[in-house]
């Protein structure tokens, strides 16, 4: 009796076990799923094109938006990093400094996400702007550079990306004059999403640029 008790108590563990892994995969599709329609919603609205993840599975594409406000070019996608026996999902938005900087940055809050990965020689700057010099940390190869790039129009679009309703935690870079903002999760909040378009607008093109919706 012992014994079969036993095996019944392992086959019902065993189902269950892959009764909630079939609903973690279940769950994981629904929340891409609605990802997917939050993004092709966000981009047929916008003028943006919007790419399905494609490719072989050893080498999948992720979902992308892809566009241009004014001469900003404006490309959204999404990445994974592994840690261990779990992964991470961040979303990225890349773009292009209309005048290109031999300057390298980066700006994020105070949190242990932000610390990670300081530039390597570069030091940390106040801007002059006493409310964002409180909530952000800025490291820059070039302290005169980077307080030019970080002006008025994009330190209030950083503020509103990080700070705002929508709030999300990440970091911003200027790579000599690419700039990346990438954030932790798979966002589909269509108010971070045009936080985030704010920022590489003003970010690429601050001399400049027509802002368009997303001023």
């Amino acid at each position: 009796m012992d014994e079969v008790l036993s095996v019944v108590f392992s086959v019902a563990a065993v189902a269950s076990f892959i009764a909630f892994m079939v609903w973690i995969v279940s769950l994981a599709k629904r929340e891409t799923a609605a990802r997917h329609a939050a993004w092709a919603a966000f981009a047929a609205h916008h003028g943006f094109t919007f790419t399905l993840p494609h490719g072989p599975w050893y080498a999948k594409k992720p979902a992308r938006i892809e566009g241009s406000v004014g001469t900003v070019p404006i490309a959204i996608d999404t990445y994974v990093v592994s840690n261990g026996k779990t992964s991470t999902m961040y979303t990225r938005l890349v773009s292009a400094a209309m005048q290109p900087m031999p300057l390298d940055a980066k700006v994020y809050r105070e949190t242990i996400f932000g610390a990670l990965g300081d530039l390597v020689g570069a030091q940390d700057v106040a801007v002059g702007d006493a409310q964002f010099d409180k909530e952000f940390v800025v490291k820059a190869s070039r302290e005169d550079l980077v307080r030019q790039w970080l002006h008025q129009p994009l330190r209030a679009a950083i503020t509103r990306f990080f700070l705002g309703p929508d709030q999300s935690n990440g970091t911003l870079h200027y790579r000599q004059g690419q700039i990346v903002l990438s954030w932790l999760g798979g966002e589909r909040r269509e108010g971070a999403l045009q936080a985030a378009v704010s920022i590489a607008v003003e970010g690429a093109g601050f001399r400049g640029v027509e802002q368009g919706a997303f001023r």
